[in-house]
């Protein structure tokens, strides 16, 4: 061998044996900065890491400043800062002082249930009308029959004594009594008011015929009305026909039963009255026409008397005239017209019948 190789021959020996030894002594290579990164970060530490949560509490918070903001190698930072929001103040409450009243117990209230509208109209003979004892006494009224049962009502003419179904019965009409009810048929006709029912009433003038006011009075007065022991005059001829006892009743008022009523004829009629005025609206009651202002009476001598009025008491009703001779057959003027179908005579009892 050529000496001049020897030099390089052991130069390479010496290469191969170091790398030899590295193979089997692999050195750890050093983390970026020269510094171990804390397992709690996954993420390479060149990537940006999300802040751990911070609560804020009423007490000086404490913020944290993550390390991948800064070199790892850097002591984490921290400062104290304000509470962002303020503890309110909570001022007491001043509860009104309340005073408790005990419960009164309710009373019990009753629905009052009127009995179902019929069409069977009553006209009570007991009470001897126009003087006359029998049913012939309100023969008179034929023609007002006829027009009733046209518009299908039942009529019906008998005594309150004798009559079983008064139930049944819608209105009661009760003409120029010359006679005084019982006490005990004047709680009946009460008691059939109290029921929802209606009651027609009618005077005569001064006493006509033996006419007794006493007992329809006495039911009247619950109604707040009277009929007066006198006779409607007129001093003015355009108000009158035939003689002043002839009246045109021209002063009418708005009501169910003035309805389509411009005027009423009657001949020789008391006054009606209301008793007390301050109690009008408790019962209702209304004068619905009266005479004119040159119309008077022959006993009170004042102005203006009441012809027609009615009341209501609960549900019950009243309608009364100061005299019955509008609604009769009779021609009191010899014109050739039943009274009952002068003026607006007739639609007063339909319009009544129908209220």
């Amino acid at each position: 061998m050529n000496l001049k190789f020897v030099p390089f021959l052991i130069v390479a020996s010496m290469i191969y044996s170091c790398e030899q030894r590295i193979n089997s002594n692999p050195v750890v290579e050093s983390p970026i900065f020269g510094s171990i990164v804390p397992n709690t970060y996954s993420t390479p530490i060149n990537n940006i890491i999300s802040a751990p949560s911070v609560t804020i509490t009423a007490q000086p918070s404490v913020i944290i400043v993550p390390t991948s903001l800064v070199n790892p190698s850097q002591t984490i930072l921290s400062t104290t800062i304000p509470n962002p929001t303020p503890t309110p103040t909570i001022l007491p409450t001043v509860v009104p002082s309340v005073i408790i009243s005990p419960t009164p117990t309710p009373i019990p209230i009753s629905t009052f249930k009127p009995l179902p509208k019929t069409n069977i109209v009553l006209f009570d003979t007991s009470i001897r009308p126009f003087g006359v004892s029998s049913a012939s006494s309100i023969n008179g009224i034929s023609k007002l029959t006829d027009i009733l049962e046209k518009e299908n009502y039942t009529v019906v003419v008998e005594s309150l004594d004798t009559y079983k179904d008064l139930d049944s019965v819608d209105t009661l009409f009760i003409l120029s009594p010359s006679i005084d009810y019982s006490t005990k048929n004047i709680q009946i006709i009460k008691d059939f008011i109290d029921k929802g029912k209606k009651v027609f009433i009618s005077g005569e003038w001064g006493g006509y015929g033996g006419f007794k006011r006493e007992s329809v009075n006495s039911i009247l007065k619950g109604a707040n009305l009277v009929i007066n022991q006198d006779v409607i005059k007129e001093s003015s001829s355009n108000n009158y026909d035939v003689n002043d006892e002839h009246i045109f009743m021209r002063n009418i008022f708005a009501h169910p039963v003035t309805s389509s009523v411009s005027n009423i004829i009657t001949y020789s009629s008391a006054s009606i009255d209301l008793i007390d005025i301050l109690g009008t609206e408790s019962n209702k009651a209304k004068i619905l026409a009266t005479s004119s202002t040159t119309g008077f009476t022959v006993k009170a001598n004042y102005y203006r008397s009441g012809f027609l009025a009615v009341s209501q008491i609960g549900n019950g009703k009243i309608i009364v005239s100061g005299d019955s001779s509008f609604i009769l057959d009779s021609d009191t003027n010899s014109n050739g017209t039943p009274n009952i179908n002068e003026g607006g005579n007739k639609n007063i009892i339909l319009n009544m019948l129908k209220w």
